[in-house]
């Protein structure tokens, strides 16, 4: 058995959600699903249920979340849509909640144990050239806390990290790494977002985001 306590992390990206977790022997579990969804009429559902496609049932539609999304959005053409927006859970999008606790589901699973931990990616501060650095982000704090309420209403402990300290912290695992301790710029490139944080001997010294990535814009 791994001595390991139980727990997990998620990246929360525009184009896909991703969470990894060590089973008893060590080995590190990966799971991804595309970030988006596809929305079908209600009388379609028996059509789902018959291809054993996970859906929600909403109160006029039906919504197919992730990679199963992308399959039959192929094979209808359907319009796919994402539930975040250049990094950010979409305020547009009034079906996002359910359809991301779903996406979430099928990445996680249940806790292993009662109230496991879970580190889930938030963006940095938005980077405005007008207010640079402003400590005005409502934007940021509805994201984190909705996420967080998420996350703890499958059962699970969740704390927010920093998308691109979380790279640094990632080096720490690597045994050729010589970073410690933690001084390191990194840099995530996301499909809606670009996250920066610079670290000294493992403070966070600044970190920002820039709303653009690799194919929002």
């Amino acid at each position: 058995m791994s001595k390991n306590k139980p727990g997990a992390g998620v990246d929360i990206g525009t184009a896909f959600m991703v969470s990894a977790r060590q089973n008893d022997e060590s080995n590190l579990k990966v799971s991804s699903v595309r970030d988006c969804f596809l929305t079908l009429l209600l009388e379609q559902a028996p059509m789902l249920e018959m291809s054993d496609i996970s859906f929600v049932k909403g109160q006029n539609s039906l919504y197919v979340v992730g990679n199963d999304a992308v399959n039959l959005s192929g094979v209808l053409g359907g319009e796919l849509r994402r539930p975040l927006s250049k990094g950010f859970i979409s305020s547009k999008e009034e079906e996002g909640k359910a359809v991301v606790s779903l996406i979430l589901e099928q990445i996680l699973g249940k806790p292993v144990i009662e109230n496991e931990p879970v580190a889930f990616s938030i963006p940095g501060p938005v980077y405005d050239i007008n207010k640079p650095f402003s400590n005005e982000q409502t934007e940021l704090t509805f994201h984190s806390r909705f996420f967080k309420e998420l996350l703890e209403g499958l059962g699970y402990k969740a704390r927010p990290i920093n998308e691109a300290m979380a790279i640094t912290y990632s080096e720490t695992l690597n045994p050729y790494s010589n970073i410690l301790p933690l001084t390191a710029l990194s840099i995530s490139f996301g499909a809606g977002m670009t996250n920066v944080a610079l670290t000294y001997k493992s403070l966070l010294v600044r970190s920002f985001s820039i709303p653009f990535g690799g194919d929002v814009s």
